[in-house]
């Protein structure tokens, strides 16, 4: 199917956050204007609550702005990876998120300089910078790894080369990759796509999750060089910029992002490494109970207990959803009803589609959620866990 055969109701409602194009080009050609002046300001810094706050405002309606111009060319991106058009606009939304990143990059070197106790005497003097006490105390915290004015500007200018590697990725994977059809073991050819993948793997036919695997991973093979040199390229922009900016390793960098020590993640590892043994039980259970010689990849989702055969349509994973959530509350199923009834929701798979699912939008936007629902139960759970996080 194509994304012009959808129909209007089984799609996310983006027109929500822009009616019209014309009103997304008006916000781009204004986030222009404003980062342009924002950068200025770093020549005529507030001494002052008044002026801080002023700052601040200016600061957060600049990131708000672009933050929504970003949402709405990615989410129309998504749902069209081939759309040329909507390609376009991402990468205009991506080099103003650039510009804006660099414009701002004065800010949080400059807040470093700022003696606390005068912070606080102006906070208490203009009681509305309270609102940006935890953006103040998040700079702090980062103290270590914030870098002089001038370099955070290089680095911000630099990071759309940065994100590349993944950008190419994408594009390549849900866009130019195409699969031949797997074949089951009668012959009969089923249309293989990153959606129904995962659907072919638990067919208990084992000649068509063979088909499905290797007509996938194959298709991944013959581009193996092209994915090799775009992981590689993603590692060192990232252990990059993180030495960069004084971290000793990449992990580091993207675990202090949510201010998470590295114990945690070392203690998820030892928990997952000591329950091993565990899970080699389990693939010998799954090979006798499957009574194959050898268990390959394309075993290990079929159901080893046959589930029955049901399909649902997406208003039966609504009610689903509804009655599986009744103990949340009143107020939490008004929510999932609001969502349901004004399209949060891109519900079906379509050619070019991104594959898998999410929650995202921005501050002025829906929580919407994209999905590829194909009837079976993972879907109706896939539902409740992506609106669980827009609620």
């Amino acid at each position: 199917m194509k994304r012009s055969e959808q129909k209007t109701a089984d799609t996310w409602n983006l027109e929500a956050l822009y009616p019209d194009e014309t009103l997304w080009a008006e916000d781009a050609r204004r986030v222009r204007e404003q980062t342009e002046a924002f950068a200025k300001m770093s020549a005529d810094r507030p001494a002052d609550g008044a002026g801080m706050l002023s700052l601040m405002e200016r600061f957060s309606d600049l990131n708000r702005v672009c933050e929504k111009v970003y949402v709405y060319a990615s989410m129309r991106s998504h749902q069209d990876t081939g759309n040329a058009h909507y390609q376009k606009m991402e990468g205009e939304s991506r080099k103003l998120y650039v510009g804006v990143s660099a414009a701002c990059s004065w800010l949080e070197p400059w807040l470093l300089t700022l003696d606390e106790a005068a912070l606080e005497k102006w906070m208490r003097g203009e009681p509305e910078l309270e609102q940006y006490r935890r953006f103040f105390a998040e700079v702090r915290r980062r103290r270590a790894h914030t870098l002089s004015e001038d370099k955070e500007e290089m680095l911000s200018l630099a990071g759309e080369v940065g994100r590349a590697p993944a950008r190419i990725f994408s594009y390549l994977q849900n866009a130019d990759l195409k699969f031949a059809p797997a074949a089951d073991s009668e012959g009969t050819q089923h249309v293989l796509t990153q959606s129904t993948f995962t659907d072919l793997e638990r067919s208990a036919d084992r000649a068509l999750r063979r088909a499905a695997f290797e007509n996938l991973y194959g298709a991944y093979s013959a581009l193996g060089n092209t994915f090799a040199a775009l992981y590689d390229s993603a590692a060192g922009s990232s252990a990059y910029f993180a030495a960069q900016h004084g971290y000793k390793s990449t992990r580091e960098a993207m675990l202090d992002d949510s201010a998470i020590p590295l114990a945690v993640y070392d203690s998820l590892l030892e928990s997952v490494h000591r329950a091993l043994p565990l899970m080699h039980r389990y693939v010998r259970l799954r090979r006798r109970l499957l009574e194959v010689d050898e268990l390959h990849m394309y075993d290990v989702y079929v159901p080893i207990v046959q589930p029955p055969e049901k399909k649902y349509t997406f208003e039966e994973a609504e009610a689903m959803v509804l009655k599986g959530l009744r103990p949340m509350g009143e107020t939490y199923l008004d929510i999932l009803r609001e969502g349901f009834a004004n399209r949060w929701v891109d519900r079906y798979e379509n050619e070019g589609k991104r594959g898998g699912a999410y929650s995202g939008g921005c501050y002025d936007s829906y929580p919407y959620v994209l999905m590829n629902f194909k009837g079976d139960l993972n879907d109706v759970f896939t539902l409740a866990h992506e609106m669980g996080h827009s609620v």
